[in-house]
């Protein structure tokens, strides 16, 4: 144990003060409420990256202020003091604005009525985001030792500012083949597992329908646990006939609801299909109003908004939607930026074909 500590201790050490000052700034800042609810893990992230930004930008401040002949020589005395006082700082805003956030947090998703997380779970920000500032740390580090081997070497041949530029613009180009390939590649096939993971839960009181007008029934040609989390909170949701009847006063229908989730095909013109299929099964093309909604990227619909429309149409609906990613819409938009545009109007051409074939 002596000797981890030892270790840290020693790392610590080749850590820019002014880069720390500013990293705990930018952690602040990172914790900060938002517009929308954030989970954990994605606010990890987000804040490991903040103190990676912030951590750069106070090192680029020090460097521009030694580079216009500002050098201050500091004692020991006022050098452990400067550091006492940074250190007192981290332990009294770390803490509170990790609760602070959780807090904030919660009142976000008390706003726009999305169910609470887990305060205990902001613990794991911490970890996360220090692990990644880490990685990219260290990253940069590397990136900086490169350059200045690249640098020596082309001083053997070329003047050292030719050297210089010329190393920054290897290591660039070397950066971007990495970050949009390997890299990225790695990334996103890893963010796929873990979500698709999630992807096979199910909410709390969201049962399987056993009614015909539900995919994932047992009359559906779609398998329950093959509709995805949102896919089968989806069909476990909305009103029933007599719901709509004792609302409105006036007999209902019972609304149709189907959908197909990124699982049962291999590509998204096959789930749009199976949707369509699931609407001639259903009768759905027979009802009064057909709706067909885009999903976000792991699939969510808007249940009030669904259910609004059900109960102003009497019932006499049908509401059609598919999943095209197992991401979250941030991540699924930077993954693959086509799937999302084409997703909804391939289930509607192909509703439009099966309307005007049963026209015919």
């Amino acid at each position: 144990m002596k000797r981890v500590w030892e270790r840290l201790r020693l790392y610590c050490k080749t850590l820019h003060p002014v880069g720390l000052a500013f990293a705990l700034v930018f952690f602040t800042w990172s914790m900060s409420p938002s517009l929308l609810p954030r989970a954990w893990y994605l606010q990890g992230v987000a804040t490991g990256i903040s103190l990676a930004m912030g951590y750069g930008v106070g090192v680029t401040v020090a460097w521009m202020i030694r580079k216009c002949g500002v050098e201050p020589q500091w004692s020991d005395r006022t050098k452990k003091i400067g550091w006492r006082i940074l250190l007192v700082a981290a332990v009294i805003l770390v803490p509170t604005f990790l609760v602070l956030g959780s807090w904030w947090q919660q009142i976000v998703r008390d706003l726009v009525e999305a169910p609470r997380t887990n305060q205990a779970n902001y613990l794991l920000v911490l970890m996360i985001s220090l692990g990644i500032w880490f990685i990219l740390l260290e990253a940069g580090r590397g990136l900086r030792f490169t350059t200045n081997k690249l640098t020596a070497v082309a001083l053997r041949f070329v003047p050292l500012e030719a050297a210089k530029v010329g190393s920054l613009i290897v290591i660039f180009a070397l950066g971007i083949f990495i970050v949009n390939g390997a890299l990225y590649n790695g990334l996103i096939a890893f963010a796929n597992w873990s979500f698709s993971g999630a992807d096979h839960e199910t909410p709390d009181g969201i049962e399987q329908p056993m009614i015909a007008e539900r995919s994932g029934s047992p009359m559906s040609a779609e398998a329950w646990d093959s509709l995805g989390q949102e896919g089968r909170t989806f069909m476990g949701s909305g009103p029933t006939a007599a719901e709509i009847s004792a609302l409105t006063g006036r007999e209902a229908k019972q609304p149709i609801r189907v959908y197909a989730g990124r699982e049962s095909s291999d590509s998204i013109n096959g789930v749009a299909q199976r949707v369509v299929d699931e609407l001639e099964r259903t009768g759905g093309f027979d009802r009064g109003t057909l709706a067909v909604v885009t999903t976000t990227g792991r699939g969510w619909v808007n249940e009030d908004v669904a259910s609004a429309f059900e109960y102003v149409e009497g019932g006499d609906t049908a509401i059609a939607s598919m999943q095209y990613s197992f991401l979250p819409s941030p991540l699924a938009f930077i993954a693959d930026r086509e799937t999302p545009m084409i997703a909804g109007p391939r289930a509607v051409q192909r509703g439009l074909r099966q309307v005007d074939r049963l026209a015919r």
